[in-house]
């Protein structure tokens, strides 16, 4: 696992390298960035920086969630508790605020990561389609 983050942790960003024009020299701070005035380059910063790490913690949040789920039936003769809904019903459930708060979790962070991400996907993909004029970086 470890060899494989190192793997990864070199192969994304040595990827731009192959790509032409992804690098630009910046007069201003002397430095040579990576440009999202390509289309290429910003469609693999959007799908690298946001895209695939918010499916992987979509999946990995979801097979948490399920896999919780289960464990709770699975313990549900065992130890659950009755909540009386009604005068005619009751419902059983276990380890229901365990749940509730994973969720709520879970929720919480997928929610900052997509306020995080979206403005960034709409700003790059609007840097990479509009032309600016060269009067603005004088």
């Amino acid at each position: 696992m470890i060899t494989i983050n190192w793997l990864l942790g070199i192969i994304i960003p040595a990827t731009l390298l192959f790509i032409e024009g992804s690098y630009i020299y910046e007069e201003e701070s002397r430095l040579c960035t990576c440009t999202t005035k390509k289309i290429w380059t910003a469609m693999y910063g959007i799908i690298t920086a946001f895209v695939i790490p918010f499916n992987i913690v979509t999946i990995i949040y979801t097979t948490l969630v399920c896999r919780a789920r289960r464990s709770t039936r699975r313990v549900r003769d065992t130890g659950s508790t009755v909540i009386a809904v009604s005068t005619n019903t009751n419902i059983n459930i276990p380890n229901i605020g365990r749940e509730i708060t994973l969720i709520r979790n879970m929720s919480i962070l997928l929610s900052i990561i997509l306020c995080g991400g979206t403005p960034y996907l709409f700003l790059v993909l609007w840097q990479a389609t509009t032309k600016t004029d060269d009067a603005c970086f004088v």
